[in-house]
């Protein structure tokens, strides 16, 4: 057990006064149970904190992984963006060639045709 001596200014006398009308209690029991309600605000606003801190804790983990999606979604888009302009690109080389053998086929053809006309009339 600790004894205590203490001046109080007519401030705090007056508070005190006030605690023990409205409480009923001694001197002795109104100070008990000031020091129990202040050590409960204590506990719990340290409970408070250690809340809020896993919290900071939860929410920069949050932050973190969403810039990280972020940027793999960045990255995929990029990505298929450049999957559509070779597309784009492998797809006129495409055509272009196509267009090319047709010329081809067709000048073949006509050459055919005219070497086959001179055939003909060559028999004739």
């Amino acid at each position: 057990m600790m004894e205590i001596q203490l001046q109080l200014d007519d401030e705090y006398v007056r508070k005190l006064a006030y605690i023990q009308e409205q409480t009923e209690q001694e001197l002795i029991e109104a100070i008990q149970s000031a020091i129990a309600i202040r050590y409960e605000q204590l506990q719990q606003n340290e409970e408070t904190l250690k809340i809020i801190e896993a919290n900071e804790r939860k929410v920069a983990a949050i932050v973190a992984d969403s810039k990280k999606r972020a940027e793999e979604r960045k990255e995929s888009l990029e990505t298929m963006a450049q999957f559509q302009e070779n597309f784009k690109r492998r797809k006129a080389e495409f055509w272009e060639t196509h267009r090319e053998h047709l010329r081809v086929a067709d000048s073949l053809l006509g050459r055919d045709r005219h070497n086959n006309l001179n055939c003909e009339n060559k028999n004739e």
